[in-house]
């Protein structure tokens, strides 16, 4: 376990994980960069903490087969999530939470690279009690496909395509529900 601790300023290329285990009181300060990872980069766990408080990017995934994730969140209690840019790509989802309380997401980015759209949700929520969302954005561009139809991509304004891919979980009825 990670306690009372400050980690700033990093970046991580090639890398398997890059940080899983439990916090409490832990803040991920400055700006981390995490490139051409090979699996869940981060699996985080615990309570009290701030995480990418200056800016996290996520790019080139490189992760095999099943089901990937990002930034995984088991449980957490009373964490905030500062401004990330993630990038999925098909089977890895930019980030997943499965349950805490007092979760707040500020400022997340999520897309796809292009040719590669993620498969699934771009951000996944099964469980978890005052779990906040704060201006997300989510950019999920597959050319020639269903989401090159302006219908179907949220076009806004001018050339900005905006596809709502926020997806929340109830384990005990089983219901999806979907925003676009």
């Amino acid at each position: 376990m990670l306690w009372a601790s400050t980690i700033r300023d990093v970046g991580f290329n090639l890398f398997r994980h890059v940080i899983w285990g439990a916090h409490d009181a832990v803040t991920f300060d400055g700006f981390w960069d995490v490139n051409n990872c090979y699996d869940t980069e981060f699996k985080l766990w615990g309570s009290d903490s701030n995480y990418f408080t200056n800016g996290l990017l996520i790019d080139s995934p490189n992760t095999g087969t099943g089901n990937r994730y990002h930034v995984w969140a088991p449980w957490l209690g009373k964490t905030t999530f500062g401004p990330m840019f993630i990038t999925g790509k098909a089977n890895t989802t930019p980030m997943r939470i499965d349950g805490g309380r007092g979760i707040v997401v500020q400022a997340a980015r999520f897309e796809a690279q292009q040719g590669n759209p993620t498969l699934g949700s771009q951000l996944l929520i099964t469980g978890g009690t005052f779990v906040r969302i704060r201006d997300p954005w989510f950019f999920q561009r597959h050319v020639g496909g269903w989401l090159d139809r302006p219908q179907h991509s949220g076009v806004r304004q001018g050339n900005r395509h905006h596809h709502r891919r926020l997806e929340y979980r109830d384990r005990r009825r089983d219901v999806q529900r979907r925003r676009r």
